[in-house]
């Protein structure tokens, strides 16, 4: 705590003191473990070595079962410090061995760590640059249909414009023909027209001048 760090260690006592009726009513192993070495910690400063030896174990014994080696470290440490401080060189070599070990664990924890950190990230990226290149292939795929597409429709807008066009020129051309005919059916039509009314005329004629001879 802030206390601990400055050295303020009966402040720091209390404020743990507080806090371990709320941990040890939740009952992690990994929360117990760390209030416990934090509390052999400052008892060891204080001198009271009985009771931080006392607790810095069971810190020990509740990071064994959930393999928490940073409290593991801690702890081991603070034993080879407090073995050392009471005259116990033997344990204290022991602890510091395992302090050792257990500081390793955690080097090589965050190894592994960092390594499945750096795997997990290849194979996000590995799998963002498959989707990206699939979804570029699918996008390119989606273009050039609609390319094909936009081409057919094209192409039929030009033969139905083709179509209407040749219609078109039949009918006009079919048009021009029937006005034609019809024209010049009207010129024969008046040219008969007249040459009957002429033959009329001369028939007329003659009969006049029968009459009159018979006259």
């Amino acid at each position: 705590s802030a206390y601990y760090n400055k050295g303020e260690y009966a402040k720091a006592l209390e404020y743990f003191l507080k806090t371990m009726k709320y941990v040890e009513k939740e009952n992690s192993p990994v929360s117990r473990s760390i209030l416990y070495v934090n509390l052999g910690a400052i008892y060891f400063k204080i001198g009271s070595h009985t009771e931080a030896e006392k607790l810095l174990l069971k810190s020990i014994s509740l990071a064994e079962e959930v393999n928490f080696f940073r409290s593991l470290s801690i702890a081991h440490q603070g034993l080879s410090e407090l073995y050392d401080t009471i005259g116990k060189p033997k344990l204290a070599l022991i602890h510091y061995k395992k302090f050792v070990a257990a500081r390793d664990s955690i080097i090589n924890e965050e190894k592994i760590k960092l390594q499945t950190e750096a795997e997990l990230k290849y194979e996000f990226e590995k799998t963002e640059l498959e989707t990206k290149a699939e979804q570029e292939k699918k996008d390119a795929l989606t273009k050039q249909e609609k390319l094909l597409s936009d081409k057919k429709q094209f192409w039929i807008e030009v033969a139905c414009a083709a179509i209407i066009i040749a219609l078109v020129t039949v009918a006009f051309v079919l048009y021009r023909r029937y006005k034609t005919k019809k024209k010049t059916s009207e010129e024969l039509a008046a040219k008969n027209d007249l040459i009957e009314a002429k033959q009329k005329q001369i028939l007329d004629s003659i009969h006049y001048a029968k009459r009159i001879q018979q006259s």
